[in-house]
């Protein structure tokens, strides 16, 4: 290239052209640095960066779930449904591009807005000066932002929107529940363990009256209760264990009625025709319906409950051992000398989350004996299910500080099973779509969140997706009413203790 240009130009004006053209370039990035580090960018510039980023997110998002659904027909041997625009694989990756972009428009208007009403010096009559007030609030471009929440219509599955909504919904509970946490508002046993009772106690009745939103790794530990105290189990195996449980549905309409044997009793065993499937081989001694299905080989409620608990720990911890173990060994190398502490933290999970697990299936099971014995049957029927499965969640306070996802899991899963139960009811029905409606609360919630408390929000991926939804740099508020003080929170914490 010299040699040609030699033809052309002279070396003297060769090195001057060089000169310039890196003057020139040297010139171009401090301005480009000082661009971006002040965030001051064009109105063009911000489009045009919103577009393309949005337009990304739908093409590796839609490749992404194509390929998946791909596998997944081909392992099914199904086909896709639909025409091709209204696939999951293309409304959900459609639908985030889509929030992207009226998410910055919402959130950078409202923001304009509010220089442009505070640089008015005028003042004005009551019904302006209350819009006013209104649009200068610091939560106003909040609230503006989590319009775009309104894109969630857009996906065509319930289950789809139902799952991004509640997922969202769950974490900003979350961080909110952190800032709570560490501002010493709250007693020192809060934490996120008090959502297990509640979660628990939804999935556990709908478990019982034969739901079938329940996923599937609750179903299984459920069930382990009347079948893991029992020595013969071959009489166990001529049903289901999901028929038997099942069961507790139908003696909580006849209102728990005494157990009557059709080995002594048997004129008054045929007025149990609706269960004796169940129980034909459960104890004579048993007096009530409840406990010939629960535990039908064995009399005493507390001696099961015992037996459960001696049999099913150890299977517990050899499953939550295998768990934490592949964390422990995930972080083996960080450990650096070897040291006796990481593996004493690793039992000690263990056993907390093992017993947590197995004294909440074992008390919602013996908690319905016991109502049976102290509460008025007329008045519980379906409701003792939710006081049992509410009593049995109380044991998440053994492994309150370490359980955290197991909490936040059964949240979900129980908020997603109670939509699936009522979406039906009358109530619900009236209400324009729900779960863009619980989204737009959850962006609004987690965008005050950011600018009141920053470090609130645990979760350095959940910063930079709440930054990339605003668009780059950070546009200050024009006035020094709009400003949030912020609260200074424990760098320590990570999740609710």
């Amino acid at each position: 290239m010299s040699t040609i240009l030699g033809y052309f130009v002279s070396p003297q004006e060769l090195q001057h052209i060089k000169k310039i053209s890196a003057s020139n370039a040297q010139k171009l990035s401090k301005q480009r640095r000082s661009q971006t580090e002040s965030g001051l960018t064009s109105d063009d510039t911000v489009l045009k960066q919103s577009i393309r980023l949005g337009g990304r997110i739908f093409i590796i998002g839609s490749s992404i779930l194509t390929v998946v659904d791909t596998v997944r027909s081909r392992a099914y041997n199904s086909r896709g449904i639909g025409p091709w625009s209204k696939r999951l694989n293309i409304r959900i990756p459609l639908s985030l591009s889509l929030l992207l972009l009226l998410h910055r428009l919402c959130y950078r208007t409202a923001i304009r807005l509010q220089s442009k009403v505070s640089s008015l010096n005028v003042t004005l009559a009551a019904p302006s000066g209350k819009l006013k007030k209104i649009i200068m609030s610091p939560m106003a471009s909040s609230f503006a932002a989590a319009l775009s929440g309104i894109v969630l219509v857009s996906i065509p599955s319930d289950n789809a929107r139902l799952s991004i909504s509640v997922y969202i919904f769950a974490k900003t509970m979350e961080y909110l529940s952190n800032a709570l946490y560490v501002s010493g508002r709250v007693p020192w046993w809060f934490g996120s363990w008090l959502l297990f009772p509640l979660s628990f106690s939804q999935l556990f009745h709908t478990f019982l009256t034969g739901g079938e939103s329940v996923p599937y790794i609750y179903k299984k530990a459920i069930t382990t209760f009347p079948i893991a105290n029992e020595s013969n189990k071959r009489a166990l195996d001529t049903l289901s264990t999901s028929r038997r449980t099942t069961q507790m549905n139908e003696v909580a309409r006849l209102g728990f009625p005494a157990f009557h044997s059709g080995i002594l009793f048997p004129q008054k065993a045929l007025n149990q025709r609706e269960t004796s499937s169940v129980t034909w081989e459960a104890h004579p001694a048993i007096v009530r319906l409840s406990c010939a299905i629960a535990h039908p080989k064995t009399v005493s409620c507390f001696a099961v409950y015992l037996k459960y608990i001696v049999q099913q720990l150890g299977k517990n911890s050899r499953i939550f051992f295998a768990i934490y173990s592949i964390s422990f060994l995930s972080k083996l190398r960080s450990f650096g000398i070897f040291s006796l502490a990481p593996i004493a933290d690793l039992l000690r999970k263990t056993i907390k989350t093992s017993s947590f697990v197995t004294l909440a299936v074992a008390s919602s099971w013996s908690a319905i004996c016991l109502l049976q014995r102290i509460g008025p049957k007329n008045i519980l029927n379906h409701n003792s299910f939710y006081i049992s499965g509410f009593l049995g969640g109380l044991m998440a306070f053994c492994d309150r500080e370490g359980g955290h996802p197991i909490f936040l899991d059964a949240a979900r899963s129980a908020a997603i099973s109670w939509w699936k139960v009522h979406r039906n009811s009358k109530y619900l029905r009236r209400i324009p779509s729900p779960e863009a409606i619980i989204l737009i609360i959850s962006i609004a919630t987690l965008n005050i969140l950011y600018d009141a408390n920053p470090n609130a929000i645990t979760s350095k991926g959940a910063r930079k997706m709440i930054e990339l939804l605003r668009g780059p740099g950070r546009i200050e508020d024009p006035s020094s009413e709009m400003q949030i003080e912020q609260q200074t929170l424990h760098p320590k914490i990570n999740t609710i203790s």
